[in-house]
């Protein structure tokens, strides 16, 4: 999952654009409300993530091994790959 939240110039009014209502006016009160919610999302995958991964890293350490190559995990719900 890819969170972008750049503004396109060929999107300014278009439907697929969250920064414009559905008559195609700007509204940026409701733009900010969906990108917290989304950024809020985010974090908390990535927290969790982070967190995982350094368990992973601890538990092999108490094993006696090391990682050495990357991680790559893919979350069940979603789908979502994280490298």
């Amino acid at each position: 999952m890819v969170i972008d939240f750049s503004v396109d110039e060929r999107a300014f009014n278009s439907r697929n654009n969250p920064y414009y209502n559905d008559k195609g006016y700007a509204d940026p009160t409701a733009y900010q409300g969906i990108e917290a919610a989304a950024t809020s999302e985010y974090r908390a995958r990535f927290d969790a993530i982070a967190a995982l991964i350094h368990t992973v890293k601890y538990i092999c350490g108490l094993a006696g091994f090391e990682v050495v190559g990357r991680i790559t995990l893919r979350h069940k719900q979603s789908g979502d790959i994280y490298k």
